[in-house]
C-alpha cells in the first residue's frame, strides 16, 4: 500500500533497490526488467537498478489496469450498471497482441473475486468470476475473442486457479461441486481440469479436517500439485494419477499461498502464523522457517 517495489537478494535483509510503483501489481520481463501498469493506460518497463523507463506499451483504454504476469493485463470497470472487464495480451516483442474486451462477471461483489491466468504462450487466459454460487472457469482465446466453459460440473467457492507448466491441466482450489451432498460441497476440493477438452479429470477432497481451500502451486515439471487449506495443512498430489502423495500440518493456521523451488524438490508456503515455512515436497518435513514480521 505505500506504493514501493522493494527489491533485495534472496540471501540479504534489506532491500538493494526500490522503485515507485504505479498499481498494486508487477512482474519481471524476460530481459529483467520491472514491468508495471501506469494511470491512465500505459505499461512501463523499468530498469530495477536505476528506476529508468526503459520501455513504453500503451494499453488500449484508460482505466486501473492490473498485470497477472508480464504478458496479460486486466482491467475491471462499471458502466451503466454492468461490471465489465477488459482482458489485453502483450506477446515476447512487448507489443499488444490480442484483446478481448467486454467480458461480463455479473455483480460487482463476484468482480471483486476475479480469478485469472494466461496460458504459457499467452494467447489465451482463463478467467473465473467465484461467487457462492457454484460457476466455470472460461478459456477466453484472445485473438478472436471466443469463450468456452471448462469442465462439466460447477465449482463453489474457488481461492486460486492456476494452469499447469505445460499449459495441460487447469486447477482450481476451494469448495466442492454442485453435486456434492450436504456440507461437503464446502469442503476444501483440488479440482483439475483438461484445458484443451474441458473434461474433468479429479475432483480431490483435501485436508482431514473438513475446512476450506487457500492455495495451490504446481511443480515445474506438470506432475504433481500443492494444496493447502485453512487449518495449515498442506499436501501434494500426483498429477497424473491423482493420488495424494504426503499429507503434512505445515501450518498453524491458514496457508496464503504456496511456491515450488525450480529443482521441485522443496515448497514454500506462508501462513497467517506469520511463518514462511521451507518443507520437502517427498515427505512434508519443515527444513527452514522464516518469519514474516509483525505484519
Amino acid at each position: 500500500y505505500d506504493g514501493v517495489i522493494n527489491i533485495w537478494p534472496v540471501t540479504g535483509r534489506q532491500p538493494h533497490y526500490q522503485l515507485e510503483s504505479g498499481s498494486g501489481s508487477f512482474a519481471w520481463t524476460a530481459d529483467n526488467l520491472i514491468r508495471t501498469c501506469s494511470r491512465p493506460s500505459s505499461i512501463l518497463d523499468r530498469n530495477p537498478r536505476t528506476g529508468n523507463t526503459e520501455r513504453t506499451i500503451e494499453l488500449p483504454a484508460p482505466g486501473y489496469w492490473e498485470l497477472y504476469g508480464p504478458g496479460l493485463c486486466c482491467r475491471v470497470y462499471q458502466a451503466d450498471s454492468q461490471v465489465t472487464a477488459d482482458i489485453v495480451a502483450i506477446n515476447g516483442e512487448h507489443r499488444i497482441s490480442g484483446q478481448r474486451p467486454g467480458v461480463q462477471p455479473g455483480t460487482p461483489e463476484d468482480a471483486k473475486r476475479f480469478l485469472f491466468c494466461p496460458t504459457q504462450e499467452g494467447s489465451a487466459c482463463v478467467v473465473f468470476w467465484p461467487s457462492h454460487e457454484f460457476t466455470w472457469p472460461s478459456l477466453i482465446d484472445l485473438a478472436d475473442g471466443q469463450e468456452r466453459k471448462l469442465g462439466v460440473a460447477a465449482v463453489g467457492g474457488a481461492q486460486q486457479i492456476a494452469l499447469s507448466p505445460d499449459g495441460r491441466v487447469l486447477a482450481i482450489i476451494g469448495g466442492g461441486q454442485a453435486s456434492d451432498l450436504g456440507y461437503l460441497a464446502h469442503y476444501a476440493h483440488l479440482h483439475l481440469i483438461d484445458a484443451a477438452s474441458g473434461a474433468d479429470l479429479a475432483h480431490l477432497l483435501i485436508g482431514p479436517n473438513r475446512v476450506s481451500g487457500t492455495a495451490l502451486a504446481w511443480s515445474p515439471d506438470s506432475q504433481r500439485v500443492a494444496a493447502a487449506t485453512a487449518d495449515g495443512t498442506c499436501e501434494v498430489f500426483d498429477a497424473t494419477h491423482f493420488n495424494r502423495l504426503i499429507t503434512s500440518p505445515i501450518h498453524r493456521g491458514h496457508v496464503k499461498s504456496l511456491a515450488w523451488h525450480p529443482a521441485g524438490t522443496r515448497v514454500a508456503s506462508a501462513g497467517t502464523d506469520g511463518v514462511i515455512n521451507v518443507w520437502d515436497s517427498s515427505t512434508g518435513e519443515v527444513l527452514l522457517s522464516l518469519p514474516l514480521g509483525d505484519e
